[in-house]
């Protein structure tokens, strides 16, 4: 049994590999019933990422294909909140750092916002990430092996030996995104392939960012990753939810805004 967000992962994950997809092939990837489906394409619409026809359902945009990830504002509705934590990511990016950069749209964007540093070791399971920096010179880079994850905002390589080819591996700054934060929930995302992933990279890293938009707090996604006093550092948005930022300030948590 699915909950909801991995439901909707799910059909989101389909809908860009497939495109305009019938509402029964959705009940088949989910294994939910058509009823079920049909209330997750609601909630999924109602946020302004699907579009249902007749029968059937597709993203609300399209996606961009491999190697052209050159985002528009009108592609993503959050597109300037995420753009703005980029742009303060960077700033905390040296020239001669070690990284990790994630997945999701707000670290692909970091990718594209640190093309003109120097000596940087960029490591990374963000295929887009990799497209970015490709356009520059003077890095080196690192594009972790695994099965290919297509979201609806990224392409991830991931897979159980992941963490392996890590082992020996220590950061200046790690830099990801989650898809939840709540008060007592903490962190969450909605792949719990990510987990062994994530939970490596907290433990191997001499600073951990966390790139989060306001739409992001008060919401609980489906994996637990950690507590939410467990992150020392966190970009964000100056609109974001005051009792969240009071929380991180009372805390000794660097709030960094953008």
């Amino acid at each position: 049994m699915m909950y909801a967000a991995e439901r909707e992962e799910r059909i989101l994950d389909y809908l860009a590999a497939h495109g305009v997809t019938p509402t029964a092939a959705l009940q088949e990837v989910t294994g939910a019933s058509i009823a079920t489906v049909r209330r997750d394409l609601n909630a999924l619409c109602s946020r302004g990422l699907v579009l249902k026809t007749h029968g059937a359902a597709r993203l609300k945009r399209d996606q961009p294909a491999a190697g052209c990830p050159e985002d528009t504002r009108e592609e993503d509705p959050c597109y300037d909140e995420k753009n703005r934590i980029a742009q303060a990511a960077a700033r905390l990016v040296d020239d001669g750092d070690v990284i990790f950069i994630g997945a999701g749209k707000t670290c692909t964007l970091l990718a594209r916002r640190i093309r003109g540093k120097k000596g940087l070791t960029v490591v990374t399971s963000n295929v887009d990430a990799v497209v970015e920096l490709s356009k520059s010179q003077g890095l080196s880079m690192i594009l972790l092996g695994g099965d290919v994850h297509v979201g609806s905002n990224y392409i991830e390589t991931l897979d159980e030996y992941t963490v392996e080819s890590l082992r020996r591996l220590y950061f200046d700054k790690v830099f990801l995104t989650v898809n939840g934060i709540d008060l007592k929930y903490g962190y969450s995302i909605n792949s719990r392939l990510q987990l062994p992933l994530y939970n490596h990279l907290l433990g191997n890293s001499r600073n951990f960012y966390l790139l989060a938009d306001r739409h992001k707090f008060g919401k609980r996604a489906f994996a637990f990753f950690c507590a939410i006093d467990r992150i020392g550092n966190v970009v964000t948005n100056p609109e974001t939810d005051g009792s969240y930022l009071a929380f991180y300030r009372g805390s000794g948590i660097n709030v960094y805004t953008g």
